[in-house]
């Protein structure tokens, strides 16, 4: 029987994930490896591939292409998913991966023959790895430290680790994919499903099925109902990854030693004593004591993270304290020629809706905190006078306040202020539901594009891919989602679009909104997962 390396059977994949003719320069680039490498396995391949009941063909100028009938590739599929012990040969970025995920993990002396091993390379190649990682750990303050005869560590703080640690988790496992797994949807990320996964990034799928991620998110949505807020979907993965693998840490003995700072402040502010509870009913869940500093490094990243407010009459009474809604209208009443008079202040939903959004704004001020606007440029540009409008309001903010407001806070309220103005001047005849767990600022941009291309939409809400899960059967005519797979089954028209509402995106929803016009009592197409 013809035996196979890993590289041959990483072609073989490449061949079958391809499904029909692809040239060899293709499977080379599939793979990060060159031409050269692929046509000099091709005949062991097609030997191989022959005891299994399937044909290799090859054809000068159009390609490669497998035959074979449905029982005999699912007979290889199999097989091939059973397959262990073969000699891996990783991609540059694959060993990459796997290093600095070892390193991080195991935050402790390891031998550099432990890592030539596991990464099947020379000690050469190893050492231009880790210079590589080096390089990579950098940026979160981390120093790679080599000694001979010591070993191979990480210096830096606990803070920083966990961060680097976090991040390369989301960087190599795609966001639709991770967030199910851990919002406990779809188990789609597992070692036994490597349609999802390479190879790199399985150590890290096994390090994820190993998580406490059931409790972490039970006490994030214990702290929604608390206080009356919902985190946005990437803020709630971040979130729990943080919380789990403090958990792991904390289990470790590697405890956060870094100084907070603001901690008077943030152990001031309203939220705190709600969320100190809940850390408290986790170390009770978990058996493991959860000091006072953990509990502040996971507030003050709470506090920083995005979050929907959900009105309520506690709310409402907070916004009237701080009499939020008075410096609204009066606000808008000073910038209603500047934005072409749409007389905001004569709808009080509109009123409520931006106060219940300057809330959590004001509350980023005080605590020094900035949020990210990735778009503020292009919505300066674009709309002049609406942000414009925005500096004026946020003027009256930083008397109110006493705190200076930054560029991207300005830019958005512009943003709110948009989106009030079409909501009140539309007149709607299709209802669209628009998903989108990217956060307030890109829905609210997708939402602007959408109503300026489509005037005669009428978007009936904006939600995340959690809220959806909740309440999947709101009333609406179709589904546009920057999400490409929706978790559960809907016979609404669905349109995966791209943030920025890509020209193509355009055409499609175009297409649909004139079919439906034309045939008015048929159904939309369901989508299945």
């Amino acid at each position: 029987m013809v035996s196979l390396d890993s590289r041959s059977i990483r072609i073989i994949n490449a061949l079958l994930n391809a499904n029909g003719i692809v040239s060899t320069s293709d499977v080379a680039d599939t793979l990060g490896i060159t031409p050269k490498m692929v046509r000099y396995r091709l005949d062991k391949v097609a030997d191989w591939l022959v005891e299994h009941e399937i044909s290799l063909h090859k054809e000068y100028g159009l390609g490669l292409w497998l035959e074979g009938d449905d029982q005999a590739f699912n007979n290889l599929r199999g097989y091939l998913k059973d397959i262990h012990g073969y000699e891996l040969i990783l991609s540059p970025d694959q060993r990459l991966q796997i290093l600095l995920f070892t390193l991080l993990e195991e935050d402790s002396q390891i031998i550099a023959k432990k890592l030539e091993v596991r990464l099947a390379v020379s000690r050469s190649t190893l050492f231009s790895d880790l210079d590589r990682a080096a390089e990579w750990l950098a940026d979160y303050q981390i120093e790679l430290i080599r000694k001979p005869g010591f070993g191979i560590q990480l210096g830096g703080g606990e803070v920083q680790k966990r961060l680097a640690l976090v991040n390369l988790i989301v960087d190599h496992i795609q966001p639709d994919n991770l967030m199910y797994a851990l919002f406990g949807g779809s188990q789609i990320i597992s070692p036994s499903n490597p349609t999802f996964i390479s190879i790199a990034s399985s150590p890290i799928v096994i390090f994820l099925n190993s998580l406490q991620t059931s409790l972490s998110y039970q006490m994030l949505t214990r702290i929604e109902e608390k206080v009356k807020i919902q985190f946005s979907d990437h803020s709630t993965m971040f979130l729990i990854l943080h919380l789990c693998i403090m958990i792991v840490r904390i289990a470790q003995d590697n405890n956060v030693d870094d100084i907070v700072e603001n901690i008077d402040t943030l152990s001031k502010h309203e939220y705190f004593s709600p969320v100190l509870e809940e850390i408290k009913w986790l170390g009770r869940k978990i058996n493991l004591p959860i000091s006072l500093k953990e509990t502040i490094q996971i507030f003050s990243l709470l506090i920083n993270m995005e979050t929907y407010q959900i009105s309520s009459d506690d709310v409402t009474h907070n916004l009237e304290d701080m009499h939020i809604l008075d410096l609204i209208t009066q606000s808008l009443l000073e910038v209603d020629d500047l934005i072409g008079n749409p007389h905001l202040t004569d709808n009080n939903q509109v009123v409520h809706e931006l106060a219940l959004i300057f809330e959590p704004f004001v509350d980023r001020l005080h605590l020094n905190t900035n949020l990210q606007n990735p778009l503020l440029e292009e919505f300066m540009a674009e709309n002049p006078d609406l942000y414009n409008a925005a500096e004026i309001i946020g003027s009256k903010l930083a008397i109110r306040t006493g705190k200076d407001i930054p560029r991207e806070e300005i830019g958005y309220i512009g943003m709110c202020l948009f989106t009030a103005i079409k909501k009140i001047s539309s007149y709607p005849k299709t209802k669209i539901l628009v998903i989108c767990p990217m956060g307030a600022i890109t829905s609210h941009l997708l939402a602007e594009r959408l109503q300026s291309e489509f005037p005669d939409l009428e978007i009936v809400d904006i939600m995340s891919v959690r809220k959806f899960l909740a309440n999947p059967n709101i009333e609406a005519d179709a589904i546009i989602s920057t999400e490409a797979h929706l978790p559960v089954q809907t016979y609404l028209p669905v349109f995966h679009v791209h943030p920025l509402l890509a020209a193509e995106d355009v055409l499609q929803i175009k297409t649909w909104m004139l079919e439906k016009d034309s045939n008015p009592n048929e159904g939309g197409v369901p989508l299945i997962k």
